[in-house]
């Protein structure tokens, strides 16, 4: 996993940056967060952590998500507090997630404006491009609650590109899910797949 150093080749007005598995590896931390998150179910509903799992998996395929918090909103449970409990307990340094030099070079020499588009929380976002040393490359950060807990692939979810791409301007989506990556060229973005770790 890793930003080609090709993509200086190419130009945009916009640039939209995946997060999780784009910006920086998943491996291990994915599976810390999701301890967590049983942890969360197991305390919120007064189970051990063995029915704990099984009660996620009910409440991802009632809710046809992948993403806990998702469910469990539908649930009722605050999303805000779900996020301060898992996402925000997670310290990136413990996963191997430091400053890049190599992520602040390359972003950093693209001209135009910079975001990211994640499926997470902004916040955990926002904790993960501080760890990386580049939060200050990115205007703003498009996570679950600012995209109305749409989820990539699903068209509504890429609302915040329209005014860029209403106004004619090129905006370049980079993904490490070839899934979001049609989507997005579908809604006339220029698109990088970014590869996944092996």
């Amino acid at each position: 996993m890793m930003i080609p150093e090709n993509i200086k080749e190419l130009q945009a007005d916009l640039w939209v940056f995946d997060n999780d598995g784009t910006l920086y590896s998943m491996r291990g931390i994915e599976t810390a967060i999701v301890s967590l998150m049983i942890s969360f179910i197991a305390d919120c509903y007064g189970v051990s952590l063995q029915e704990a799992v099984k009660i996620r998996k009910q409440l991802l395929s009632l809710h046809n998500t992948k993403y806990t918090l998702i469910a469990l909103k539908a649930e009722g449970i605050d999303p805000e507090i779900f996020i301060r409990e898992t996402y925000l307990r997670i310290c990136p340094q413990d996963y191997g997630i430091t400053e890049s030099p190599y992520l602040r070079r390359i972003i950093s020499s693209l001209v135009g404006k910079k975001i990211v588009l994640t499926n997470n929380p902004s916040e955990y976002a926002d904790l993960i491009l501080r760890s990386l040393g580049i939060r200050d490359l990115f205007s703003a950060i498009y996570g679950m609650r600012e995209i109305c807990y749409h989820q990539k692939p699903d068209k509504r979810a890429f609302d915040v590109l329209q005014p860029a791409l209403n106004l004619g301007q090129r905006v370049v989506f980079i993904d490490d899910e070839a899934p979001n990556l049609e989507t997005a060229k579908k809604l006339g973005c220029l698109t990088l797949l970014v590869e996944k770790e092996k």
